[in-house]
């Protein structure tokens, strides 16, 4: 079997006629023994009409009933070569003149290529296991709850190295657990320090986050806020967290990262540190609570 290809140079003529367009399908198979064994005695002009108006057809489907519109298809052949082929090869229906052949061979083609495609998507899909917004969440989610926990068992771990050296060579310079304050932290943070942040959030997203878990011991969440309150003060995280919701509050898309992993996130709450010194946008229901109090004072 051949798979001869419409646009060819033996559909050349067919396309200047009609400028013909590409199917989904740009091949058209072709059986070399079943073709010489139908059309053996037929003429050279005849052999070149057939082919011409096989391409045609697979590619724009039935042939018009028209003898001139047929004749400039077929290249314009002597009109008793046209009438033998259409006689002996093809059927005349309401929808024009088909080549039974043809019409099998284009279904086959079809069906063949659907089941390709579904295999090929059900393929992917299997592989990537994306079909579903929640995954991709899912994943993302664990991978920054990975990354945050190595992050500060590693810096933790480094200031308890420091502070076990100095005692070792018998300084009786005080260490800190943690990292040296930052802005607006002038002692190492309190449980209390750290349960009015989480409480700042929950008051502003609805949240329920806790400082201990139900184990009685600090909770992740409440070490992330440690952390960052040692080095950027409580007042500038309380910032933070107003800065955030009145960006993310509304959006649909965002309103899930207004939680501790995210917000204190050693690198993801510098950068909105640095956002603090821009101006803050302000929050919605205070930007209509202004509007309204300017238009009645007015």
């Amino acid at each position: 079997m051949l798979f001869v290809h419409p646009g060819s140079a033996i559909t050349a003529n067919a396309g200047f006629f009609l400028g013909i367009n590409n199917m989904k399908t740009p091949y058209m198979p072709f059986f070399v023994g079943d073709y010489l064994s139908d059309t053996m005695g037929l003429s050279c002009c005849e052999h070149g009409v057939y082919m011409l108006l096989l391409a045609v057809s697979w590619q724009r489907g039935p042939l018009p009933n028209d003898m001139d519109h047929l004749s400039r298809l077929a290249a314009n052949p002597p009109i008793e070569a046209l009438r033998y082929i259409l006689d002996h090869f093809w059927t005349l229906t309401e929808k024009g003149w088909i080549n039974a052949r043809l019409e099998a061979e284009r279904e086959r083609v079809e069906a063949l290529r659907e089941r390709r495609s579904e295999a090929a998507k059900k393929a992917i899909s299997a592989r990537w296991n994306k079909g579903k917004p929640e995954d991709t969440n899912r994943i993302r989610d664990e991978y920054e709850s990975n990354t945050n926990r190595i992050r500060d068992e590693y810096q933790t771990n480094t200031i308890q190295n420091q502070s076990q050296n100095q005692s070792q060579n018998h300084t009786h310079t005080q260490t800190q657990k943690y990292p040296p304050p930052g802005e607006g932290s002038g002692k190492r943070p309190t449980l209390a320090d750290v349960a009015d942040v989480l409480e700042h959030l929950n008051r502003k997203t609805g949240s329920a986050f806790r400082v201990k878990n139900a184990n009685g011991k600090i909770s992740k969440n409440a070490e992330l806020v440690r952390l960052r309150i040692a080095e950027h003060g409580k007042d500038t995280l309380i910032r933070v967290i107003d800065l955030k919701c009145a960006q993310w509050l509304n959006d649909d898309k965002m309103h899930q990262y207004l939680r501790p992993g995210t917000l204190f996130r050693a690198s993801k709450c510098e950068q909105y540190v640095g956002e603090l010194t821009r101006t803050a946008p302000e929050d919605p229901a205070e930007a209509w609570a202004r509007k309204r109090m300017e238009e009645w004072k007015s």
